[in-house]
């Protein structure tokens, strides 16, 4: 990027720079400073969404890494319009329902949602997970075990032992 480079382009590219370290500080367990960084990232890509489009894969990758950041701190209901967010922009985008991007926003709002005792919104989402995680990958993909773990942990949380049996079973003989 040359001097000839747009206002716009510059500030793409101090967003970029800013989800970049943002990423690595993530990785380094140090949230606090990564969450102001991943939001400046964000901020850009809001801001400029005639530019680079409000479905475009940096805007959805920075608000879904804004929630991964919130949520590794605990900050769960902040975390959660984020994700939603996320979710239906790579449903949008994708158009594949069992695309691995969508699948992996589909487990991230169950465990938010999960994390805040909303069990009954999450049980659906990992229904679909797991079906998702099938179709895509098999049923003896790790991807799609840890799905059907994750659903099965669900159900004997929510007191349906019963229904998380056949479950636990499938994960076990596989």
């Amino acid at each position: 990027m040359g001097c000839g480079a747009s206002r716009i382009q510059r500030e793409e590219l101090k967003a970029n720079i800013s989800r970049d370290r943002a990423l690595k500080l993530q990785a380094e367990g140090k949230y606090e400073e990564a969450e102001p960084l991943m939001r400046r990232s964000l901020e850009f890509y809001s801001r400029y969404s005639a530019h680079v489009g409000s479905q475009h894969t940096s805007t959805i990758g920075s608000a879904n890494n804004l929630a991964l950041i919130l949520r590794d701190q605990g900050k769960f209901a902040e975390a959660e319009p984020l994700m939603r967010e996320a979710l239906k922009a790579d449903e949008a985008n994708r158009g594949e329902k069992n695309h691995p991007a969508t699948l992996l926003s589909i487990q991230n709002l169950a465990e938010v949602l999960q994390a805040q005792g909303k069990l009954d919104e999450a049980k659906p989402l990992l229904w679909r997970l797991v079906t998702g995680c099938e179709a895509e990958f098999g049923e003896e993909h790790a991807s799609t075990l840890t799905a059907v773990n994750q659903l099965a942990t669900l159900l004997v949380k929510m007191g349906n032992a019963e229904e998380a049996k056949p479950l636990l079973w499938k994960t076990e003989l596989l």
